[in-house]
């Protein structure tokens, strides 16, 4: 009964501050990377950065590891890094004017081709998005064998690129 008398009643929420003063101070210095880049959100980019980024952008291949391996490197995010690089490095090596720009895949192995697709058109406006579209779906056409088919669709783009350009006017 002496025992029951000084046994102290914790209730859950002293019990869950207790568990997480106690992990606090014990892991202290060992923040994960998750942990960091929640520290790093907004985080302004440096000229040491950008070089880091520069050389990577500069490789022939760019694979989820050197993006992962960067990311750690400048305690940020893996998004962050892929963001930088599509943002600012993508769009020397876009091809507008053919719209063939599977080779890119090869080089951006982290990147779908979605990706590739809206990091190069963003900030243009929708016309010129849709003229991009309708070219490369004239491209594509172009490449098909039978020719009475590609008329049609050609003449079908060709339309809806006129029509694009009248609703401008």
């Amino acid at each position: 009964m002496k025992y029951i008398k000084t046994m102290t009643i914790m209730t859950r929420s002293m019990c869950i501050d207790a568990a997480h003063t106690y992990n606090t101070l014990q892991n202290i210095n060992e923040l994960t990377i998750k942990q960091t880049n929640a520290f790093n959100h907004y985080k302004r980019w440096h000229c040491d950065d950008n070089d880091k980024l520069e050389n990577i952008a500069k490789k022939s291949i760019i694979s989820p590891n050197d993006i992962q391996e960067l990311a750690n490197q400048l305690g940020r995010s893996y998004g962050s890094v892929k963001t930088r690089i599509l943002t600012f490095y993508l769009k020397n090596d876009f091809d507008y004017k053919t719209c063939d720009n599977d080779k890119l895949l090869d080089k951006y192995k982290f990147a779908t081709m979605e990706d590739i697709e809206y990091y190069a058109l963003k900030g243009f406006s929708i016309k010129a998005k849709l003229n991009y579209r309708l070219n490369k779906i004239t491209n594509i056409v172009s490449k098909i064998k039978d020719r009475d088919n590609c008329a049609k669709i050609t003449d079908t783009v060709k339309y809806i690129q006129e029509e694009n350009n009248l609703l401008s006017i």
